[in-house]
């Protein structure tokens, strides 16, 4: 059995275009793949705090 795309749990009220859909789901994959890969909440409002979005 297919895994339902990961947009499927936004709810009806909120509208996306295609691009955005498949986007979701393309980041979706991305974590599914490697859950370690990215930054924790954590450590991304710490980045924020000290200016280091980007880095």
């Amino acid at each position: 059995m297919k895994e339902k795309p990961f947009i499927d749990g936004v709810s009806d009220s909120v509208e996306l275009t295609d691009w955005q859909k498949e986007e979701l789901d393309r980041r979706s994959e991305t974590y599914r793949n490697d859950p370690e890969a990215g930054l924790s909440w954590e450590e991304v409002r710490e980045r924020i705090m000290r200016g280091q979005a980007h880095s």
